[in-house]
């Protein structure tokens, strides 16, 4: 049977919680697998939310799972129903992106110190995917520093896995609206991306590029998967999904998450 936790810890932001969920597969492979959610998303095992069925997958297949979700003002997300808009700008309005890392640098120093491990996977999506790129590039330190903020103590060196869905070095001209969003309005202050990617140590890297997606072009996600310098790396495709890996072909559907969950399992999540 599988083992859930729930933990509140220090945030930068709104309520002041992070909030991490830990479950612990009944099938043991060693693996656990830590899941960064996008900007202004939400992370749960709890109702029909994508991380939530993405770590049930991955605990069906001996990985233990920790699910992140970050500072906000409110946690309402329902309330909203499909105006993303309205509730980014309630939940997170003033919220820098130095915060945002802040948030998910004491998740994953909470994490490392707290649950025991032999291998680690760091899996961000879209904005969660470019905070792990700062933070196994070693760049996490410089921008928060440069915010008043005090870097968490964990070591970048333990995470063996780097995963990457939908991110870019730079967003389409029609996405261009997003960036006078909470957290993304400061994101351009904070550092370069392309030279986090290129001082990323971890030895494997997998990047899922969905073909569909309207928010980053494949050239904007190659352009960061060619600066690393992993020894193992990978770009996979996954034709006809969106950006945040939901839809195919224009319908909702899991296949973008049992994909990659497929693909991981074969290839590396192996015991």
């Amino acid at each position: 049977m599988v083992e859930y936790s729930r933990y509140e810890i220090a945030g930068s932001y709104g309520d002041k919680k992070v909030i991490v969920e830990h479950a612990r597969s009944k099938v043991q492979s060693g693996w656990l697998a830590v899941l960064f959610h996008g900007v202004h998303g939400c992370s749960s095992f709890e109702g029909n939310n994508k991380y939530g069925s993405l770590g049930s997958m991955l605990l069906n297949n001996g990985v233990d799972v920790c699910l992140v979700e970050t500072s906000r003002a409110r946690r309402d997300r329902e309330s909203f129903c499909e105006d993303r808009v309205s509730w980014a700008k309630a939940s997170f309005c003033g919220k820098t992106y130095a915060q945002d890392l802040y948030d998910e640098c004491s998740a994953l120093s909470f994490i490392m110190d707290r649950f025991s491990f032999s291998r680690l996977c760091l899996w961000g999506f879209s904005l969660g995917g470019i905070h792990s790129l700062f933070i196994t590039g070693s760049e996490s330190k410089e921008i928060l520093t440069a915010n008043g903020l005090e870097e968490p103590s964990f070591d970048p060196a333990k995470v063996n896995l780097l995963v990457l869905s939908g991110v870019g070095d730079s967003i389409r001209d029609e996405a261009g609206d997003s960036l006078s969003l909470p957290i993304l309005d400061s994101i351009s202050e904070s550092g370069s991306i392309q030279k986090a990617a290129s001082r990323v140590k971890v030895p494997e890297v997998v990047f899922f590029y969905g073909g569909d997606d309207g928010t980053f072009s494949e050239l904007a996600s190659r352009n960061l998967f060619k600066l690393m310098p992993a020894s193992n790396k990978v770009f996979h495709i996954i034709r006809g999904s969106d950006h945040a890996f939901r839809n195919i072909c224009g319908e909702p559907s899991v296949r973008p998450l049992e994909i990659m969950v497929s693909t991981l399992t074969k290839d590396y999540f192996m015991f």
